[in-house]
């Protein structure tokens, strides 16, 4: 048995150039055209084909079972590797075009606009919103009025929150304002005289946000239908 042809690489054997080979992809090659069916090594004809490259440059056509029985790990594992990487590709290829017949659909509904380009307008107009009232909220007699920790300012973060208030809360906040400024106790004259009027004051503010709260909703539950 001659010793230096077990030592010698398979396919170097069969004229497809000197170790050591490694498998490579197919584009870039003379042999992409197509021309070549079959099994270089083998000769049998091929429907998968598997591209392998020796270290003097000569490029050529195996099967992936000529390939395995090589023994040449690297080759085998190079084999599963560009599987793995074309794998990979052809989800992200599907991916992407799933992704430009959503946009496609998406601007064919909205006006020539994606959703997310209209969550980025009704997320400007949000910010906008809050802008605007965020303002009036500031120098509202009664939101200036709440500045003890505890209930008042519970009541006044309900504004920038964008929460309504009950009636109750309405009652309890004119109740509160009515106390600090006749410094009077409830059912006394000085209370009685002053309560009706911080009561409008109070359901003015509370009317405000209000106001906030149902254009601040219509437009997040723009957003979220759109998501």
């Amino acid at each position: 048995m001659n010793t230096q042809s077990l030592m010698t690489h398979t396919f170097e054997q069969s004229g497809l150039g000197k170790a050591p080979f490694k498998v490579v992809e197919r584009k870039g090659h003379a042999i992409e055209s197509g021309v070549i069916f079959w099994c270089e090594h083998c000769g049998t004809q091929l429907k998968n084909r598997h591209f392998v490259k020796s270290s003097d440059g000569k490029v050529s056509v195996v099967g992936i079972d000529c390939l395995k029985k090589t023994g040449d790990q690297g080759l085998i594992d190079g084999a599963k590797r560009l599987a793995r990487e074309k794998r990979i590709e052809a989800k992200q290829q599907e991916w992407k075009a799933n992704v430009q017949r959503k946009e496609a659909e998406e601007r064919t509904a909205n006006n020539g606009k994606t959703n997310n380009e209209l969550i980025q307008e009704l997320e400007a107009k949000q910010q906008e919103l809050r802008g605007f009232y965020f303002e009036k909220f500031d120098t509202h007699p009664v939101l200036i009025a709440l500045t003890e920790f505890g209930f008042e300012k519970d009541m006044q973060l309900h504004a920038y929150l964008g929460r309504n208030y009950t009636p109750n809360m309405v009652n309890a906040i004119a109740k509160c304002l009515t106390r600090k400024r006749t410094k009077a106790r409830a059912n006394t004259k000085a209370f009685k005289a002053a309560y009706p009027a911080t009561v409008e004051e109070v359901k003015s503010m509370a009317e405000l946000v209000a106001e906030y709260v149902k254009k601040n909703d219509a437009i997040a539950q723009r957003i979220l239908s759109l998501k």
